[in-house]
């Protein structure tokens, strides 16, 4: 997973800290790809996904049948869409 970060060390983004994997990200995600069934066949919507990391695990580990991903600073959401591919 891409991340962003400015010259301060923040986030690299217009709101300063979502272009960053944070770790509650990583762990979320991790229950997810245990519990992939729940998953399975669902829909998903992400508010404020950053880098993306949920929403990548819901769509490829998960099986969901759509997800979207959607964040208030459009430099995130283009971060998102890049790790995405």
């Amino acid at each position: 997973i891409e991340q962003a970060f400015a010259a301060d060390g923040r986030g690299g983004t217009e709101l300063g800290f979502g272009a960053a994997v944070y770790e509650a990200a990583i762990v979320l995600s991790d229950f997810l790809a245990i519990h992939r069934d729940e998953l399975r066949g669902k829909r998903v919507l992400e508010l404020g996904c950053g880098a993306g990391l949920v929403s990548i695990v819901c769509a490829k580990l998960g099986g969901a049948a759509a997800v979207v991903a959607t964040d208030g600073d459009a430099t995130s959401v283009a971060l998102a869409a890049a790790n995405a591919k």
